[in-house]
């Protein structure tokens, strides 16, 4: 159970090295939302491609509609996957919001961006935003914090102070009505906010990345450590289970000799094989030393301003940071290409590959094609489609079902004994990596375990045959979908 509710707001400035850095970021990995505005994101063949695509730990959102030209969206949001969160549509390309559940609250999130000088841009936002919490709160029936974060390109003494200047007093009018309408002024309870400030981590944009963390409890599932059975020390795992199978008496019914040897197995080879360490970073292309090129524009760009605060602009200082940004920037375009070139290369991935370069509905990966109903007609859309393969798989059960009464029976077929070979026979014809069931241990574990195990799964067969009973774990099994081209 994470105790917090941490939300980082960036503007990335269009820059996909920009946004690859937060999300790369490991100071990141526990929050709940990121929230970005003008990022990378174009609009080619009517597809939204943005950078990145997406993200094996963040749920995308994107505006619900998009604007034609370059620029297709100026607001995102990544909603952390061990969060349920609901998009809520929002007919504006630069506002993304969402509805989150929490276990104690629901949350109404917005990712804002609005075009600066543009008093028009704004009072659409806001009437976008009003529209879209009261809908909500209407649909839901139950009570909808609110929480907005983004660029406005608006200043006000409320949030600048001071240093604001008088002739740009006014322009932020429409963002005070809407606050003091939704009653925005404490956000969430007072009491529950911990931090509001700058995050101290630089990522080359020319804004800075906002860290808010409340006390709003989630709930973060523990994800199963993952086996390096490759690396696997099979001569001390077969020992392992050789000597906790003999400690356990060969008798008993079929579930007690089932979960005898599932016992034994799984115990040495989790207590053996190494495991995965986590990766601290978001994905695998990213390095160390493109941590290390962060921190050193990082350190650059805070010595810079410091000097620019004490009113001293420093030029070899502010170049220097300039130059450190470029060399991150380029190294991080450099070591994505290098990754994907290496990917491409192994033929094993050409699949992946192909998913990756045409994602959507629009690819073979992911269509179904239209389906033809009894009366001629055909599907329009993935609703339609899920609903006809559910009345054609599974049709309704007759009003009345009469009683087949007695049925001839056939004498029962002799079973022969069943040998080793022909067990042996089974897992060694199974691909080895496949998809593991309940256990988790796919079958080349018991390709590598045949000499200790044998005899104790061939007695296991022998048993549920002679009883007629079939162990827990041979009940359920894990069903995963492909997609074939």
């Amino acid at each position: 159970m994470s105790k917090t509710f941490r939300i980082i707001q960036l503007n990335v400035r269009k820059q996909g090295a920009v946004h690859d850095s937060l999300m790369n970021d490991e100071q990141t990995r526990d929050a709940a939302v990121l929230a970005n505005q003008e990022p990378q994101a174009r609009r080619i063949h009517g597809r939204l491609l943005t950078t990145p695509m997406g993200h094996h730990k963040w749920t995308k959102m994107v505006p619900s509609t998009w604007r034609e030209g370059r620029w297709a969206i100026r607001s995102m949001l990544w909603v952390n996957k061990d969060i349920e969160a609901e998009q809520v549509t929002i007919e504006s390309p630069d506002l993304t919001a969402a509805v989150i559940w929490l276990p104690e609250r629901l949350i109404f999130m917005a990712s804002v961006y609005v075009e600066g000088r543009d008093a028009s841009a704004l009072d659409d936002a806001c009437d976008h935003l009003r529209k879209a919490v009261a809908k909500v709160r209407r649909d839901t029936g139950a009570v909808v914090e609110v929480m907005v974060v983004g660029d406005f390109n608006r200043h006000d003494q409320l949030w600048g102070g001071d240093e604001v200047s008088l002739g740009r007093q006014g322009e932020a009018d429409p963002i005070i009505d809407l606050m003091n309408e939704f009653a925005l002024s404490s956000l969430l309870k007072r009491e529950s906010m911990i931090k509001c400030a700058i995050h101290g981590t630089e990522h080359g944009s020319d804004h800075r990345a906002i860290e808010t963390v409340f006390d709003a409890p989630w709930a973060a599932p523990k994800h199963p450590e993952r086996l390096l059975l490759k690396n696997a020390p099979w001569k001390e795992i077969n020992a392992r289970i050789a000597s906790g199978l003999a400690a356990t008496p060969s008798g008993g019914t079929v579930q007690q000799k089932t979960d005898q040897l599932m016992t034994a197995v799984s115990e040495a080879v989790h207590a053996l094989t190494p495991k995965a360490k986590p990766s601290p970073h978001a994905k695998r292309w990213w390095t160390v030393d493109l941590t290390q090129l962060r921190h050193i524009y990082t350190y650059w760009r805070n010595h810079a301003r410091s000097e620019r605060r004490a009113g001293r602009k420093v030029p070899h200082l502010e170049k220097t940071a300039q130059s450190a940004a470029k060399q991150y920037h380029d190294a991080i375009r450099k070591q994505k290409k290098k990754h994907w070139n290496e990917f491409v290369a192994d033929n094993d991935n050409i699949w992946k590959a192909a998913k990756y370069l045409k994602s959507g509905e629009d690819a073979a990966f992911g269509k179904l094609p239209p389906l033809v109903r009894a009366d001629g007609t055909t599907t329009t859309d993935h609703q339609e489609q899920a609903e006809e393969l559910l009345s054609k798989f599974f049709p309704p059960l007759p009003d009345v079902i009469d009683d087949e009464g007695t049925r001839p029976q056939k004498e029962p077929v002799g079973m022969p004994a069943i040998s080793l070979e022909e067990v042996e026979r089974q897992p060694f014809a199974a691909k080895s990596w496949k998809a593991p069931g309940e256990d988790g241990l796919p079958a080349i574990v018991w390709k590598m375990t045949w000499p200790t195990v044998k005899h104790r799964v061939l007695d296991l067969f022998q048993a549920s045959l002679e009883e007629g009973m079939l162990p827990r774990q041979w009940r359920h099994a894990k069903v995963r979908k492909d997609h074939m081209a």
